[in-house]
Formats: C-alpha cells, structure tokens, sequence
C-alpha cells in the first residue's frame, strides 16, 4: 500500500491475476476516514474475486477464478504431469516447474544480486537475498513484534510461544 501524489491510494491485490493496482480516491482524505474507506473498498473487492470463483474441483473443495488454473490443480489428483525432466525423470504439471527444476542440473541461475553479484535459480530466492543488503524484515512475530527476513525463520521462532518442538530441520 502507499500514497501516490499525496492523493491517489493504491492497493496491490495479490489474487489478482496480473497483480492488478486497485485505485482509489477515497473522500475520507479530507475526513480523516481513510482507514475505513480502504478497509471497505478492500473488503468489496474480495467479494468481487469470491464471486468470480466459479471453477469447482470435483474432487475437493477448491475453486478457482480461472479455468486453466483449475486444470492446473487437477493434475495433482490425477497424477497427471506432462512435463518430465530429461536428465532425472522427475515430472512437472506445468512448464515453468520444469524449467526452474532444470537450472538445478544446468547450474543456470540467471538472477544476479546487484550488490554483491551472487546469482540465483529463480527471482524469488533473489528477492529474498537481497533482504540481506537492504535489512527489510517483512515477517513480524504477533506475540513479540521480533521480525524477519524469511517467513520460515518467523514459523521456526513462533515455535518459541507455542511449546512446539522443531525437527531440527533447518
């Protein structure tokens, strides 16, 4: 979320397909409501993608916005995968799980830090690198406001206010 021009409210809507900016130019700017105007607009647009949720899987009880990602999902009933790596066997159920899987035998990683030059197998774990030159903590822990860079290493603290016993996998 943030303000655009002292005036423009923008809000990232993560079920969004194309991650599409939701704009708002609430009046409450000059009320000092802004909070609740935003908490219903957003409110209203998750109705909207609830709505739009007309693909039902027969076997659970998911439902998807889109058809093709309702096919997607049905691959992991059927045990269909059309995309099998040349080099282990292993298969995919779409393309890009193929692709990044391959980087791991090619040794391609073509996402290169641009502070310290590490390069990585996918945008993601770049993402999450570069949390270590900038100190952004996005993970915070709701009992003790402690935060974190990865949200695995939030789920591993929590264990501390929850009396759960780690496997030691780390």
């Amino acid at each position: 979320m943030s303000w655009n021009d002292g005036m423009m409210f923008i809000m990232f809507c993560p079920l969004c397909v194309y991650h599409k900016n939701l704009t708002f130019f609430p009046d409450a700017v000059h009320t000092g409501d802004l909070v609740e105007t935003f908490s219903t607009s957003r409110k209203q647009h998750q109705e909207d993608h609830r709505a739009k949720r007309s693909h039902h899987c027969p076997h659970c009880e998911e439902i998807f916005p889109i058809l093709s990602k309702l096919k997607i999902h049905l691959k992991i009933h059927t045990g269909e995968n059309l995309y099998s790596c040349t080099d282990c066997g292993k298969s995919f159920t779409t393309s890009r799980a193929l692709t990044v899987h391959q980087r791991w035998h090619t040794g391609l990683k073509p996402f290169s830090c641009s502070d310290c030059g590490k390069s990585f197998t996918t945008s993601r774990v770049l993402t999450v690198h570069q949390r270590v030159h900038t100190g952004e903590k996005p993970y915070s822990c709701s009992d003790c406001e402690k935060s974190f860079s990865r949200l695995d290493k939030l789920n591993r603290h929590q264990q501390i206010h929850t009396g759960e016993k780690s496997l030691g996998i780390s």
